[in-house]
């Protein structure tokens, strides 16, 4: 095993711990308060203003930043400056785009599906990705490649086909949690209160929005 794979090991079961608390609504997917402050600590990690240990009195908290913390440390010590600031880029992104959706579950608000896609963008995670993909071969883009039109392309729609699968596989768990910010939702409740509806007409259906979903993602 390559000897940068243990700090990668280590960033995918952070995420899946992140993923879970900022998402459901029953914990701090709805709490806007609670949202501000975790992502305010997790960005010390990711711009290098971190203290050990996490101040906050939340441990959830905590054990989140310090966990970052460990791994991140143990990621960038060999990394190139260039790469490293794409990195933390692609996180703070992650962490704004996940405010932003906690936002919108605590006001039930439902954003249009152009604003939707740019959130989910950098909410589903895809960007940090990307350079670790970089990272873990040993290898760094540079500027010319990283702003060929080619690369952008890929990279655009590698990013959509990606979250608009997760929005379509975890729908339902996310439906019966209450969470509308997924795509599969919002094509639906867009249709269901479209005010220039024709009311005679058949209603729409989540099956038909599933569908709708998948149809975007071969598009």
């Amino acid at each position: 095993m390559s000897e940068r794979m243990p700090p990668i090991i280590k960033m995918v079961d952070w995420y899946f711990m992140i993923d879970n608390v900022i998402d459901d609504p029953c914990l701090m997917g709805a709490d806007p308060e609670s949202g501000d402050k975790v992502v305010e600590a997790l960005r010390t990690v990711f711009l290098d203003t971190y203290v050990h240990p996490c101040p906050s009195p939340n441990p959830a908290i905590r054990i989140l930043t310090d966990t970052a913390a460990e791994w991140w440390a143990e990621m960038c010590y060999d990394m190139p400056p260039k790469q490293k600031a794409r990195l933390s880029k692609g996180y703070c992104d992650y962490l704004e785009a996940g405010r932003k959706q906690i936002h919108n579950r605590n006001c039930r608000q439902l954003p249009d599906m152009e604003t939707y896609l740019q959130i989910r963008e950098d909410s589903i995670g895809w960007w940090p990705c990307a350079v670790l993909i970089e990272y873990c071969q040993g290898f760094e883009l540079d500027d010319e490649a990283l702003s060929h039109p080619l690369l952008l392309e890929l990279q655009k729609n590698t990013v959509q086909h990606v979250f608009l699968t997760n929005d379509v596989t975890s729908f339902k768990k996310e439906y019966m949690q209450g969470d509308f910010t997924n795509a599969v939702s919002l094509l639906y409740f867009r249709k269901l209160y479209d005010p220039t509806r024709d009311p005679d007409s058949p209603p729409p259906t989540l099956q038909g929005a599933v569908l709708e979903a998948i149809e975007m993602t071969e598009g």
